[in-house]
C-alpha cells in the first residue's frame, strides 16, 4: 500500500498477495514434445539449482541422467536434475503428480 493507503506502484504488493493467497496452484505445460508442472516455485528452484550446480557429486547424479555428448546442454541438465529432485526430494513434488 502507499503512504495514501492506495495499492503501491511496483510490485512490493504482488508478493505480499501471493503469501496471502498460500501457494499457486500447479499449471501442466507442454513443450517440445514433452510435459511439465510448474509448481509454487520450490521445486522449480532446486532442478534449477542441481542444474547449474559445479559440485562434482551433484554432476555425478546428473551423468547417470545424461549422455555424456550432452552435458553442456542447459535443457538436458533440467531434464535430468527434474529426475534427481523427484528421487530424492519427493515432499517438493506437487499434488496429483
Amino acid at each position: 500500500l502507499s503512504k495514501a493507503g492506495g495499492p503501491a506502484a511496483s510490485g512490493a504488493s504482488s508478493s505480499v498477495r501471493e503469501i496471502a493467497a498460500g501457494p499457486v496452484k500447479p499449471i501442466k505445460i507442454s513443450a517440445m514434445g514433452r510435459h511439465f508442472v510448474e509448481d509454487d516455485g520450490a521445486f522449480a528452484a532446486e532442478v534449477e539449482r542441481i542444474a547449474d550446480s559445479k559440485d562434482p557429486a551433484i554432476a555425478a547424479k546428473l551423468d547417470k541422467y545424461i549422455p555424456v555428448a550432452n552435458r553442456a546442454v542447459k535443457f538436458d541438465r533440467l531434464m535430468a536434475a527434474e529426475k534427481v529432485v523427484r528421487a530424492e526430494r519427493p515432499e517438493l513434488i506437487a499434488d496429483g503428480e
